[in-house]
């Protein structure tokens, strides 16, 4: 059974957590909840705390407009979280000894993609590529930036036995 959040731990961040998620309605409040590790009475205490209200109608309103950028942030925000969903999936796939090698191979690439998403090398919503390089060693960081990639090459990394 996961602890519940101790009630203590509930701040202004949580708080504003939890308003996005719930306005979003992606997930079922149960789970959500569970997410957060909340049980049904401190979810009721926080429900009807003010700062929650005003901060869920700021959500609400943002995740239900109905300009393009707000069309788009929703609908980036149902796609990863689909694709969050997958990921067992391909893991399960990847890790399949009777799968065929090129679905595993794939299945990396696709992860691989997916990765890059934390590290911003998305595109952003004007559609321009940049693709920033950035190797620290010792005390130094070097940093090479291009405005778009054209080609890419695959490298090899299986160790030989």
């Amino acid at each position: 059974m996961t602890p519940t959040l101790d009630p203590a731990v509930v701040d202004d961040v949580v708080i504003s957590q939890l308003a996005r998620e719930i306005a979003r309605e992606i997930m079922p409040t149960d789970a959500v909840l569970k997410r957060f590790r909340l049980d049904s009475q401190t979810y009721e205490r926080i429900f009807d705390m003010p700062y929650f209200q005003r901060r869920l109608e700021e959500e609400l309103a943002l995740w239900n407009g109905s300009d393009s950028n707000s069309i788009r942030h929703r609908i980036a925000a149902k796609a990863a979280s689909v694709i969050e969903e997958s990921l067992v999936e391909v893991f399960d796939l990847v890790h399949d000894r009777s799968q065929p090698l090129s679905g595993k191979v794939e299945a990396l690439k696709y992860c691989a993609r997916l990765a890059n998403m934390e590290s911003g090398a998305v595109l952003p919503e004007n559609g321009d590529a940049r693709v920033v390089i950035s190797i620290s060693f010792g005390g130094e960081q070097v940093t090479f930036e291009k405005e778009k990639v054209i080609e890419s090459t695959a490298v090899d990394v299986t160790p030989v036995p």
